[in-house]
């Protein structure tokens, strides 16, 4: 990362790890989730380490669930595969990358052959998916970070 404080916004958040981690970083947080179990289960880890991250309940493809603001990094770690799944989600999917402003994205996209992939409406290799977003948020430069022992990879992709 060449941030090293801002704000940051975790899209599929879990339980706030990364959130908590960058938070003792001096970054300003956000983790956004839609599932109620996670949800729950965030808000309280958050409140028992007496965190200060903001949590939305909701999806990123809702609209509004982003403001039109710059973050310094955006996390989108094993989430956007998925808006591919349904037509539907994928043009609300289209539609917000250019509204995602950020210096840094780090984007984890799925393995090639996942079984949750045969049926997606609209299908892309994994590299491809990540050209995809880096070419819809005005061609920044795609870098590969690494692959993890699972073969999934991790992307940066910045406007350098």
């Amino acid at each position: 990362m060449t941030s090293h404080c801002g704000e940051l916004l975790d899209i599929g958040a879990g339980w706030g790890y990364f959130c908590h981690r960058f938070e003792e970083l001096g970054y300003s947080c956000t983790a956004l989730d839609e599932s109620p179990r996670n949800l729950y289960l965030m808000t309280r880890l958050r409140d028992a380490r007496e965190r200060r991250f903001r949590i939305i309940s909701t999806s990123i493809l809702e609209e509004g669930a982003v403001e039109d603001r710059a973050y310094s990094v955006i996390l989108a770690l094993s989430v956007f595969h998925h808006f591919l799944k349904h037509r539907n989600t994928f043009r609300q999917f289209e539609s917000l990358l250019p509204r995602l402003h950020a210096a840094e994205l780090f984007m984890e996209p799925h393995l090639e052959h996942e079984p949750q992939m045969e049926s997606a409406e609209v299908y892309m290799s994994p590299k491809a998916l990540v050209d995809f977003v880096g070419e819809r948020r005005q061609k920044p430069k795609v870098e590969l970070i690494g692959r993890a022992p699972d073969g999934r990879t991790l992307y940066r992709l910045a406007h350098e």
